[in-house]
């Protein structure tokens, strides 16, 4: 329920109520599918991955990145990496220029002296961050002296070759196509994890077995983790029987028999799918409605407790109206500093500060001097932008702690004014 008395759901039956019948069958198609593989499923036989079982089903994205990282630093699989994966036909790199995943904050990274490969882990299908792709490259530029033609992005999405959008290849996700500064989608391979990196590893363990003996180790990390993905994309054929039941559910709630031709089942292929891609932007707009709403009853709950907490210290409020957000202020002279949680639109938290002065005055001795208290406790944060001077992401779970520690750098800095 919203703060009206109206439930949030409300916009979303009139929304199925005001379609076709057609269009409202395939939510029930798709429960029914959910339901028919969930029941095949129990009449598997045992199985058992390793890697599947320590995490608890689905691996993290900066697990792929450092499953791949150290598979890398075989030089047979690197060498086929670069050639197979990358596209490149000659390979410029040695074992010593991987960098440590997450460096930086970049997922993974291949960089000699004058070229730089970054690797984006979109295997979990993440949601885009402003600007992201855009501050790789501003970073690789600036931290290692590489020139921007000798950058290049491989993308590595779930199971489609989608590019990433302008939202995350723009300068704080607000640029345009033609900006100079704007990673064009020529700078960027895109691969997949069920066609691209599953054959890829099929391959290695061919290279491996012929041009290497003793290496059981590795064909064993290889398999477990072609494994992995064969149960994650439900490719192996222990699941062909499960596709073919699948598809016949699908045939007969949508009508679609040999009788037909095929210009005409592809036809009406086509307009489910056009109408399930309406109805999947529907329950996006819904899950954002959901996520704000529950995002609200968090920093509310924050906000009760952060004033027990510190009492009359610091005035902490909810002050976020498109967006649920809340925080405090503090002063330093004629300089304000905003310092919140955000659940911003790209569905993410941060935490975040605005630096704005009452009469103009320049704000950038201010703004050292909250760098140099952040970075001991906060190193990995995020500078500059249109509007926030300092940010970073948090998570429901940290949420309130950020914001308790970020309230008691301040209250133990001289010269701060808590408002």
């Amino acid at each position: 329920m919203d703060k009206s008395g109206i439930s949030l759901l409300e916009p979303f039956n009139e929304y199925l109520a005001s379609k076709q019948d057609s269009q409202r069958s395939l939510l029930s198609l798709a429960l029914s599918c959910q339901d028919l593989r969930a029941a095949y499923k129990q009449k598997l036989p045992f199985h058992i991955n390793v890697i599947s079982a320590a995490a608890r089903g689905k691996l993290k994205e900066t697990a792929h990145s450092i499953i791949l990282h150290d598979l890398l630093h075989h030089p047979a699989v690197l060498d086929s990496f670069i050639k197979n994966v990358v596209g490149l036909n000659d390979n410029p790199f040695s074992v010593e220029d991987i960098n440590t995943p997450d460096k930086n904050r970049i997922d993974l990274c291949l960089r000699n002296e004058d070229r730089c490969i970054i690797i984006k882990n979109k295997v979990n299908s993440a949601d885009e961050q402003p600007g992201q792709i855009y501050r790789y490259f501003q970073l690789v530029q600036k931290e290692y002296g590489i020139a921007w033609n000798n950058i290049h992005i491989l993308y590595l999405n779930p199971d489609h070759r989608e590019p990433p959008s302008l939202f995350s290849r723009s300068k704080e996700g607000q640029g345009r196509e033609d900006d100079p500064e704007t990673v064009n989608v020529n700078k960027i391979t895109v691969k997949d994890y069920k066609h691209d990196i599953y054959s890829w590893l099929k391959e290695c363990k061919d290279i491996i077995s012929s041009e290497t003996k003793d290496e059981a180790f590795l064909h064993s990390a290889l398999n477990q983790y072609i494994d992995y993905l064969e149960e994650r994309f439900q490719m192996n054929h222990r699941y062909k029987e499960l596709r073919d039941m699948t598809e016949k559910q699908i045939r007969q709630m949508l009508n679609i028999d040999d009788q037909k031709s095929v210009d005409d089942q592809i036809e009406i292929v086509e307009g489910r799918l056009s109408q399930l891609t309406e109805l999947q932007s529907a329950l996006q707009d819904l899950k954002l409605k959901l996520e704000n709403e529950a995002w609200r009853n968090i920093l509310s709950e924050t906000e009760k407790n952060l004033k027990e907490k510190f009492g009359e210290r610091i005035y902490f409020s909810t002050f976020g109206l498109k967006i649920p957000e809340m925080g405090f202020f503090v002063a330093m002279k004629n300089i304000v500093v905003r310092v919140s949680l955000v659940y911003w639109t790209n569905h993410t938290p941060y935490w975040r500060m605005i630096v704005n002065s009452k009469d103009g005055s320049d704000t950038t001795e201010t703004k050292e001097i909250i760098k140099n208290l952040l970075t001991p406790l906060f190193p990995k944060h995020s500078r500059g932008g249109a509007e926030w001077d300092f940010y970073s992401t948090t998570s429901k779970e940290n949420a309130q702690l950020r914001l308790q520690q970020l309230a008691e750098i301040f209250l133990s800095s001289p010269g701060f004014e808590l408002l």
